[in-house]
């Protein structure tokens, strides 16, 4: 029975554990996609170079999860992009607040994403859900699972012929 429950204990440590590292590694690149999956929705980057497209994605990114009330202040950082059209303001603007309202606890931090996780969880599902209904759309983004779990096989064995005649 001890030995069952010693079993159970680190089984579950492992599961948490890979939940906490998949949510605190993926979190800005899933955010990131997100973002550029939405922008491209509008017609302003809807032809936009790629490159320009990913500078605006880490733009409302940043002013998202650093809870930036006016991004405009933000703009002069990014010196590549240039003030858009007024209703795409507009647009990144409200991208900005809706982000704001389900990211979770903000600002997002390295040290938020690593001691509260599971806040974030909510945000990351509504994130593979729209993945999952881009699918059918040119460049869909790659679907991802929530709490993927590691294997617990040995992927290399390395036996050393001395050990053995010991």
């Amino acid at each position: 029975m001890h030995c069952n429950v010693q079993i159970l204990n680190a089984a579950s440590l492992m599961a948490c554990t890979n939940a906490r590292n998949n949510i605190a590694t993926n979190y800005f690149s899933r955010t990131l996609r997100w973002i550029k999956l939405q922008l491209r929705q509008n017609a302003f980057f809807a032809n936009m170079e790629p490159g320009f497209v990913s500078s605006w994605a880490k733009f409302v990114c940043r002013a998202a999860g650093d809870n930036i009330t006016d991004i405009w202040e933000l703009l002069p950082r990014y010196t590549s992009l240039l003030p858009p059209p007024q209703h795409t303001m507009q647009y990144l603007e409200y991208l900005v607040v809706t982000m704001q309202q389900l990211m979770g606890p903000l600002p997002v931090t390295d040290q938020s994403l690593e001691h509260q996780p599971e806040s974030y969880l909510p945000w990351l599902h509504m994130v593979l859900s729209d993945f999952k209904e881009a699918q059918d759309t040119p460049d869909a983004p790659r679907l991802f699972s929530m709490l993927p779990q590691s294997s617990n096989h040995t992927q290399f064995i390395t036996i050393s012929s001395t050990s053995l005649h010991k």
